[in-house]
């Protein structure tokens, strides 16, 4: 065993070994899955539907895909809960007339061409290029911030009209959401706050969000979502085939490299 005195010696702190820090530390957040959220057949988003909500509904459940693009997650949703009644929510007119083509053939899925937020009403929405492309992934409600990982530059700015979780509910009569799947480039956050009502009620019982580098163009942090939901629900970062509980909040924890976390209700835990 490695005495704790050579652990924390100043000497390991110099700058000869920082190059080797730094490199383990890029393979210790790359070991703990951060950075692989954005595929969601890989990042252990597919594990969650097969393991964490199939088990535990035998009636139809409801499903919420909130920055639904061209269709993958909703896909995997039916292939994962064929009886699910699926609720996709798309803002860009385009991306959304792609993504009904996309899930024409799988029923029971209404495509709503708005943005799920805080409020109600119209909005900007950028669309983006990477490295000169077309990135329909990365449109979003926030305006990205420059990063070094690519050229992000706005190709286009257009008007969407954007709607809350409540005020959907109320409108469809929909009393309990089974699961909530935002990734909405950085505007989770503001979708959870549109959902107060159903929070409060204990009507939504499990939630999957995104948290990564768009979180800064929106200026939020982990401790947001934890501030707002660790009241009612475990929360659990998603692993390809696992989760890792999060039993209380720490600064270190702020990590902006695109990861998926699971909130579950309380009561919900049992069968697991």
């Amino acid at each position: 065993m490695i005495p704790r005195a050579l652990l924390t010696h100043r000497w390991l702190r110099s700058s000869a070994f920082q190059p080797l820090w730094e490199r383990l530390h890029f393979w210790t957040l790359f070991w703990m899955n951060h950075g692989a959220g954005g595929n969601c057949r890989e990042s252990g988003e597919e594990w969650v539907l097969a393991h964490m909500v199939r088990p535990i509904w035998l009636d139809r459940p409801v499903v919420f895909d909130v920055g639904a693009n061209r269709g993958e997650y909703a896909r995997l949703v039916r292939q994962r809960l064929p009886i699910a009644t699926i609720y996709c929510f798309e803002p860009a007119a385009e991306t959304a007339e792609f993504l009904r083509d996309n899930v024409r053939d799988l029923g029971a899925i209404e495509v709503m061409v708005e943005a799920l937020s805080d409020r109600t009403g119209l909005a900007e929405f950028y669309d983006y290029t990477f490295n000169g492309q077309p990135a329909d992934a990365l449109a979003s409600l926030e305006q990205r911030l420059p990063t070094q990982l690519g050229a992000i530059e706005v190709a286009r700015r257009t008007q969407v009209r954007l709607n809350t979780v409540d005020h959907f509910c109320a409108q469809r009569g929909i009393e309990t959401i089974d699961l909530l799947k935002t990734d909405v480039e950085g505007h989770d956050l503001s979708v959870l706050r549109g959902a107060t009502q159903m929070l409060q009620q204990g009507s939504i019982r499990m939630i999957q969000f995104e948290f990564g580098p768009a979180n800064l163009a929106s200026r939020t942090t982990f401790y947001d979502f934890w501030d707002l939901l660790s009241d009612q629900y475990e929360i659990f970062r998603i692993l390809p085939s696992a989760l890792r509980r999060i039993d209380h909040y720490e600064e270190w924890k702020e990590v902006y490299l695109t990861s998926n976390y699971l909130a579950v209700q309380r009561p919900l835990l049992a069968p697991f």
